[in-house]
């Protein structure tokens, strides 16, 4: 499938099945947030809302944002039945950060890809807008498109260049080299794609700290 961008896309692809992910948190979260003391934290491109809702287990205070209503909703239904403190809102990053820039202790996006590299390049710098001074950012992105993904098409379905993201690259990208960064590396995992076949895949996985206010992190 090529990669939504729309609200109306995003909204068609969710209503393909009751529940499009697993409904479990990246492992990712897990291995590289676990040790980080709850605060305020965003989750971008929230989905249905299950790493929103594992930080909120885990004492944060969460927002979680989506340009998809569908996943909106079912994130929604997710914090209410666990009650848990999450809050759930239909956004784009670019706008929301014009309303609540430096407010967060934590960022969290995975897998922020778009078919449009002007729009995801822009949707990147924006997600440094959220954080608070002293505060992290936590990326994670394909380093490859898996080979089952349409993402490497145009929307015409014509051929794009075949694209790769490195941590490095991903730094570039948000524009956080004076950042202390805590973590910058490419990781390999084995995914299974649609019809059940596996293959290796990787990932770049970035951890910042934005410098406080006195310039120290």
């Amino acid at each position: 499938m090529i990669q939504p961008q729309s609200q109306a896309e995003w909204d068609a692809r969710y209503q393909e099945k009751d529940r499009l992910w697993s409904g479990n948190p990246n492992a990712m979260l897990l291995e590289y947030a676990s040790h980080i003391p709850p605060g305020v934290a965003l989750d971008v491109g929230c989905g249905e809302g299950a790493d929103a809702l594992w930080l909120a287990q885990n004492g944060w205070k969460v927002t979680g944002i989506d340009l998809s209503t569908v996943a909106i909703g079912r994130a929604k239904e997710h914090a209410a039945v666990q009650n848990l403190n999450a809050e759930f809102l239909v956004r784009d990053a670019r706008s929301y950060a014009e309303e609540v820039a430096e407010r967060f202790d934590l960022v969290t996006a995975f897998f922020l890809h778009s078919r449009d590299e002007d729009h995801r390049a822009a949707t990147m710098r924006a997600l440094t807008r959220f954080v608070k001074p002293g505060g992290r950012i936590l990326v994670a992105s394909h380093a490859e498109m898996p080979p089952w993904s349409k993402h490497h098409e145009h929307a015409d379905g014509s051929p794009r260049p075949t694209f790769k993201i490195t941590a490095k690259s991903e730094i570039a990208d948000l524009g956080i080299a004076d950042w202390l960064i805590d973590v910058a590396e490419e990781k390999e995992r084995t995914a299974t794609g649609p019809e059940g076949e596996e293959a290796p895949l990787r990932d770049a996985v970035v951890l910042a700290r934005k410098p406080a206010e006195n310039g120290t992190c």
